[in-house]
């Protein structure tokens, strides 16, 4: 085969189709154009790689068909012509929803906001600020002084586009001259300086849901940067970034607490107040004969997402005294003297040991530190 579409989009020749869309997701996203500006020309070779393997490899019946004849097979087939492929840009179908359409847009912007754990358990409205490339107010966007200033490209005859043989099809690829704008500007604006736009500061207001996922990206169309007047602005991503809370844990809609509480408590039980999110107070029972790390489950205190509540789990912590006075010693000592035959795990412990070790009769006694 003269390429291996499956090593191009780093997938095994097993692959499902799921798994062949996932990486040419995350490869178009890495080597598209208008993300690698200053290897545009590298970039878009890769580009035009990845949009054919992933047209192949995506067809069930192409994909048979190179499975067995490889490339050749697919170029004896009637109708099939790889100069399509070549020219059509699988990245708008895939993030921007313009199936089929050769259609421009402008650059994307990326924004990271940090929300706490208090925010997303209630949802929240956040203002956000970007700047925004948008057409040049003195030259409308073209980049040229007047528009005298504008010719058509001599290289590409105003197509913005270069054709050039490899193997036994025609590739199409954006003309070097004029970056497939066709023209070619003799004089910059002396605003933009040629490159057409300008930057705008812009500030929006994003409404968080309740119980939104950590790394959750959400998407605003047409609020990214604008090429032209003509085409389409890009679309604006936000990345969720959730703090870590010093005192709740939050595992998928669930909450957990570990809770620290004393011998006391933990032997005869009692009761917590917890101050919890949305200004409540919750009332927790800690049963008598508690152990260590058991569970409290409150059914419905987790997080709220799409109609459905989540639970909070309390983990009780069990925490001796660090530090006690001869009184407290001495009453803890007749308090065990009283207890000493109540602790069945203990007593179950050792008569284990005792039963795997009857047959030693000579033991040597040892002081541990």
């Amino acid at each position: 085969m003269e390429n291996d579409y499956y090593k191009i989009l780093n997938v095994s020749k097993n692959a499902t189709k799921d798994e062949i869309k996932k990486a040419f997701r995350k490869l178009a996203m890495q080597y598209h154009p208008d993300r690698n500006p200053d290897k545009s020309r590298e970039a878009e070779e890769h580009f035009k790689e990845i949009n054919a393997a992933y047209a192949i490899l995506s067809d069930d019946e192409k994909r048979s068909i190179y499975d067995r004849y490889g490339v050749e097979g697919l170029k004896a087939q009637p109708g099939f012509n790889f100069e399509d492929i070549f020219n059509f840009s699988f990245f708008e179908d895939i993030f921007s929803g313009f199936a089929g359409q050769h259609q421009r847009k402008g650059g994307d912007i990326n924004v990271n906001i940090e929300l706490t754990l208090d925010e997303i358990f209630s949802g929240v409205e956040k203002e956000i600020e970007i700047k925004r490339q948008i057409p040049c107010a003195h030259c409308n966007g073209t980049g040229a002084e007047t528009a005298d200033d504008i010719k058509t490209c001599p290289t590409c005859h105003g197509r913005g586009k270069v054709q050039t043989k490899q193997f036994f099809f025609t590739l199409s690829q954006t003309c070097p001259s004029c970056h497939g704008t066709g023209k070619i500007i003799t004089k910059k604006c002396h605003v933009c300086r040629g490159s057409g736009y300008e930057v705008k500061k812009e500030k929006l207001k994003i409404n968080i849901e309740p119980g939104v996922e950590n790394g959750t990206v959400l998407q605003m169309q047409n609020k990214g940067h604008v090429i032209s007047n003509e085409y389409l602005p890009g679309d604006l991503y936000i990345i969720i970034n959730i703090k870590e809370d010093p005192v709740f844990k939050r595992n998928g809609m669930n909450i957990f607490l570990e809770l620290p509480i004393s011998v006391v408590d933990a032997i005869i039980g009692g009761k917590v107040e917890l101050p919890y999110f949305e200004k409540q107070i919750l009332n927790i029972k800690i049963p008598k004969n508690t152990q260590n790390e058991d569970l409290l489950k409150l059914r419905g205190y987790g997080l709220l997402r799409n109609g459905y509540h989540g639970d909070l789990i309390v983990i009780f912590k069990i925490f001796t005294p660090q530090k006690i006075n001869k009184t407290q010693e001495k009453l803890l000592k007749s308090f065990h003297k009283l207890t000493k035959d109540k602790y069945p795990i203990i007593k179950n412990f050792f008569s284990h040991l005792k039963k795997r070790f009857k047959k030693i009769r000579n033991y040597s006694l040892r002081t541990l530190i």
